[in-house]
């Protein structure tokens, strides 16, 4: 058997990456250092390969290469926040109904990078689709706080606002039904009742005919009267 160098090679790709070892000192910090460094690197190309399936729109096979490029980097890594950034782009590209798995990605680079825009942004623009727009404005301040000329920052503000606006307004609202009718009152009951000014009106006319009957009554007796003058005056 020939003798151990103390150096291993780890084939990855393309890339061929030399780890070296010196005996009795594997667990040396300075040979932890090395290997941290080797596993970065192969993580770097694995994520590449990722970038390029999510260009050509295989959305599923770039999270598997981003999962993979995740579980070669210390868990802390800057690394990790991007790449959870990236898988958060995936779940978007595959619809609305994967925003919260994409806000789930998000949150996990947040917690790495609590600064990092490009995360804030995915975030705040599934808040937006999602319709919790209080959520989506947090994270666009938290963006244009930290880079005030940051255009699409100022453009999903905007959006955010006047969609609040609107909300605003019809909430406030009241819709029609929501509405109550007023209550009805029967009107108040009139000093003369109806039926009591009815029976005067009759009264009344039956007063009138009777008075028009004596009237002409008077008429024919003075009309006999005037006739027997008459007759009287000629037997004379």
């Amino acid at each position: 058997m020939g003798k151990n160098s103390g150096k291993n090679k780890i084939e990855w790709g393309s890339k061929s990456f030399e780890l070296r070892r010196s005996r009795g000192s594997e667990n040396s910090p300075k040979a932890v250092d090395k290997d941290t460094t080797m596993f970065i690197l192969m993580s770097q190309e694995v994520k590449d390969e990722g970038n390029k399936l999510f260009q050509s729109k295989d959305y599923e096979g770039a999270m598997l290469k981003y999962e993979k490029a995740i579980k070669l980097l210390p868990r802390n890594h800057i690394d990790v926040s991007h790449l959870r950034s990236n898988m958060a782009a995936c779940y978007m590209q595959l619809g609305i109904n994967e925003f919260p798995r994409a806000i789930h990605e998000c949150n996990l680079a947040l917690e790495v990078a609590p600064k990092y825009s490009k995360a804030l942004l995915k975030r705040a623009r599934c808040y937006e689709a999602l319709n919790q727009l209080d959520l989506a404005l947090n994270d666009v301040r938290t963006v244009l706080k930290l880079e005030p000329n940051n255009f699409m920052a100022a453009e999903i503000e905007g959006r955010v606002k006047t969609a609040i606006k609107k909300k605003c307004t019809t909430d406030t609202e009241i819709p029609r039904d929501a509405i109550p009718l007023p209550e009805y009152f029967e009107p108040p009951s009139v000093s003369t009742p109806t039926k009591v000014i009815k029976e005067k009106m009759k009264k009344k006319k039956s007063k009138v005919g009777k008075k028009k009957i004596e009237e002409k009554n008077e008429e024919k007796e003075a009309e006999n009267q005037s006739d027997e003058k008459k007759l009287k005056e000629k037997l004379r």
